[in-house]
């Protein structure tokens, strides 16, 4: 019973430790995020009070057609991703945290 349970927190250690990694990881691209927009967009010290429920299309007005475009070179330079015409919707620009998600997707792949 010892040796089960033993495993079984090694387990849990293990798991934790991948897990608080994976947040930091995600946090690391939520504030590289943040820089990308702040200077695309021209946001200034408002950058840095995106939350990742923030909206980006239709809640940040400098954020249009043309600025979308400026924020993909952005990301593609600062996280060594190519996004590929296929890769762009609106659902990827919907919020701070659905443009993080995506990064992190295109940088595991």
């Amino acid at each position: 019973w010892r040796i089960v349970n033993n495993r079984a927190a090694q387990c849990a250690r293990r798991e934790t430790g991948w897990m608080a990694r994976a947040e930091g990881r995600f946090m690391a691209i939520l504030d590289d995020v943040r820089g990308v927009l702040g200077e695309a967009l021209g946001l200034g010290g408002r950058a840095r009070h995106l939350e990742l429920s923030t909206p980006l299309l239709g809640g940040l007005p400098e954020l249009d057609s043309i600025a979308v475009v400026t924020v993909i070179a952005a990301i593609e330079d600062r996280f060594g991703i190519a996004v590929d015409d296929d890769d762009i919707s609106a659902a990827t620009f919907d919020t701070v945290g659905s443009l993080c998600t995506f990064i992190e997707r295109k940088q595991r792949t």
